[in-house]
């Protein structure tokens, strides 16, 4: 372990000031520290994964007692990031929320001032094979696609093992291994918000996603409707469309 002062700047002649200002210590890892499983990955590990693929990793978790799904495993954050929506959803209380007064930074180095902090309970994987740690979530008001951004401190108390190509995350817990893997598509909670187009016409009601940020809602409600002379509600208003462009069929075998 390297510590010391910080740096005075990023001249090359504050640089040497500071490492000679460095002490050098001799850190070691105890039995427990080293002790666990062997983990790996393998051919099984594979299995249900489309490739070749560059997906992010996208697991579930349960945050205070709630199952949260979209969360992405970022081994380049270093922190727990929270989205307000799902803090929101959780019904706890923003007094509970603790002052940052640190700014966060996003990839466009733009700043974005946190709410707050909060320790929450996290699991990972599920019975029996369950993990839980308390840890320090930021609680951010700002849009994102993943409702949790799982950074490198949590990554680093559970002891995961990431591997993005296998689409996985493993850790030791006791003399076995545990492991979560990612959330399909298909068992992510979405929830929609009916738009009905014509007030009159029960043939042009919508959906959109009901977790759209309000400005985003109230713009694609309004394009939606300033537009919606160009949706055809039934075949009567597609004069001219030869039937076989249209018509579908179902190639079944003759004794099926």
């Amino acid at each position: 372990m390297i510590s010391g002062e910080p740096t005075n700047g990023d001249f090359a002649r504050a640089r040497k000031s500071h490492e000679r200002r460095l002490k050098i210590h001799v850190v070691g890892c105890s039995r427990e520290q080293v002790a666990g499983p062997i983990i790996s990955f393998g051919p099984q590990d594979l299995e249900g994964l489309e490739l070749p693929h560059n997906d992010a990793l996208i697991i579930k978790v349960i945050i205070a007692n709630s199952r949260v799904a979209r969360v992405f495993v970022d081994t380049g954050s270093s922190v727990n990031v929270l989205f307000k929506s799902v803090f929101e959803g959780m019904q706890i209380d923003v007094s509970e929320l603790q002052p940052v007064t640190t700014s966060l930074y996003n990839f466009t180095d733009n700043e974005v001032r946190p709410m707050g902090q909060i320790k929450l309970v996290i699991s990972l994987s599920s019975e029996p094979l369950v993990r839980m740690q308390m840890r320090t979530f930021i609680v951010m008001d700002s849009s994102s696609s993943y409702n949790v951004i799982l950074g490198r401190p949590t990554l680093h108390e559970f002891r995961t093992t990431v591997f993005t190509f296998h689409q996985k995350i493993k850790f030791p817990l006791g003399d076995q291994v545990g492991n979560e893997e990612p959330l399909p598509i298909a068992e992510e909670p979405i929830s929609w918000e009916e738009v009905q187009l014509y007030p009159k016409l029960s043939e042009s009601l919508t959906h959109i996603s009901s977790d759209l940020l309000i400005e985003i809602k109230t713009d694609l409600v309004q394009c939606l409707t300033c537009n919606r002379d160009i949706f055809a509600w039934s075949p009567e208003e597609l004069p001219g469309v030869r039937p076989e462009v249209i018509e579908h069929k179902l190639h079944l075998l003759p004794d099926s």
